[in-house]
């Protein structure tokens, strides 16, 4: 793909609500044993929101520090692309309900690519701004889980937590952020019974297939990617994948020859936060290395979600 112009990360912000879910409480309620837990996911607890904590009010929250990060007010925005897998609300989009909260007026819709939906969201704010159709964007997902997983389900609600996670995208290079370098997708449609959730039902997913298309396309994405970028598995300053289970990421990351130092995660504290997962992994990732981060630093994101569609995002670290 030819870039006709610089896209950045100018602002970022993770929220993480204060109720946590903890393998105590899982063994009480549900067939489950410490054991199971953390030799299939590696997940000690999850943090989950409160039974009147909407899902805008947390996208809302990251959404603040994300304005505030970047040094602008909502004002300043064009484009607020929301994202979530399990809303308050058919319609009106969160996107909108976000914007009403930050007190922005610019023109906002969802996508929806359920555990892969912020990359969907970014890679669509992409668009926009590389074609002079906006010059800043704020992409916010937010999942509250309790409104699509069952609690009785031990194959399910052992896995999933609540976040939000939101960045501001723009044409303006900031003076410490992050560049776009190159987002790439993929499906395979045929797959689209794999990861389900109806209308009226719960979230349900066939593991055995999904896990094997989800290994197999990531470590694809990931060798494309630094094909793309012209570099190696050991260029780079951090790799963040799709925060799905720490067993399972741990063994992709592995596989690819990544140092684990360099693996950065949030899963075995946070759960699966589905879409907000990998930018909540990434934008904690910041915080805590950021006096170390070097102008140059090269990031690669890889997340997959329901569909099954995966996507790959390149990043460079910049500063002046």
């Amino acid at each position: 793909m030819t870039r006709t112009q610089h896209i950045y990360l100018s602002g970022w912000g993770a929220y993480h609500p204060e109720g946590r879910l903890t393998n105590d409480d899982l063994v009480e309620q549900l067939d489950t044993s410490h054991e199971w837990l953390d030799t299939h996911i590696g997940i000690s607890e999850r943090r989950k929101a409160r039974p009147d904590e909407a899902v805008a009010e947390m996208s809302a929250n990251a959404s603040r520090m994300a304005l505030k990060r970047a040094g602008i007010g909502p004002d300043d925005l064009d484009l607020i692309v929301g994202v979530t897998s399990y809303d308050d609300y058919v319609a009106p989009a969160s996107g909108a309900r976000v914007g009403n909260l930050i007190g922005s007026q610019a023109h906002a819709f969802d996508v929806k690519a359920a555990c892969s939906g912020w990359m969907v969201g970014l890679d669509v704010a992409d668009s926009f701004l590389r074609t002079d159709k906006a010059t800043r964007a704020l992409v916010c997902s937010a999942e509250k889980s309790g409104i699509g997983v069952n609690p009785q389900d031990r194959t399910t609600w052992p896995f999933f937590g609540d976040a939000a996670g939101a960045a501001i995208v723009q044409t303006e290079r900031p003076d410490r952020g992050l560049e776009v370098l190159t987002i790439k997708r993929g499906s395979d449609n045929s797959l689209y019974d794999a990861v389900e959730f109806p209308y009226g039902g719960w979230f349900r997913m066939d593991a055995p297939r999904t896990r094997v298309w989800v290994e197999a396309a990531m470590a694809s994405m990931a060798a494309d990617l630094l094909e793309e970028i012209g570099a190696e598995i050991g260029d780079l300053r951090a790799f963040v994948a799709h925060q799905a289970n720490l067993r399972l990421i741990e063994r992709i990351a592995k596989d690819l020859g990544v140092d684990p130092e360099k693996h950065w995660h949030n899963v075995s504290w946070a759960g699966n936060t589905a879409s907000a997962g990998a930018p909540t992994a990434l934008f904690g990732g910041l915080e805590k290395h950021e006096q170390d981060l070097k102008d140059g630093d090269l990031i690669l994101v890889v997340t997959v979600g329901s569909g099954l569609n995966v996507l790959g995002l390149a990043l460079r670290w910049v500063s002046n």
